[in-house]
């Protein structure tokens, strides 16, 4: 009723182990001097960090004490986390800005530096 099918044998080609041990120990090499390379704008801490205006940081735990460079310059600037005022600090400064428990934008208002973010994880 149905015609007879004919599957081919499966044949494996033959691999170079040289060249395939080569490109895996390479490809590793490269993941880890990749995950131990990150940029000066990606600082991280376990529980406490120091960024400065511009960077993306990464506490591990929560709370997270945050301290922050200010720019250089002379006076005071205002500085607001998520948009509540925080204080008004020194400039050329590194300011301790307390503890967080969330993910903060602080904004130096006036300075006219980029805003710095710190991403603190959620405990439950």
């Amino acid at each position: 009723m149905f015609p007879a099918r004919s599957n081919p044998p499966l044949v494996w080609p033959k691999a170079d182990l040289s060249s395939c041990m080569t490109a895996l120990a390479l490809s590793a090499f490269l993941l880890l001097v990749g995950g131990c390379a990150s940029s000066p704008n990606d600082p991280s801490g376990s529980i406490s960090i120091t960024v400065k205006p511009g960077d993306t940081g990464t506490c591990a735990t929560s709370p997270c004490q945050v301290s922050l460079q200010m720019p250089p310059g002379s006076g005071s600037y205002e500085v607001t986390g998520n948009q509540v005022k925080i204080g008004t600090y020194p400039a050329g400064q590194t300011v301790n800005l307390g503890s967080y428990w969330n993910t903060q934008r602080f904004d130096i208002v006036g300075a006219n530096v980029p805003a710095t973010y710190v991403y603190i994880p959620r405990q439950r």
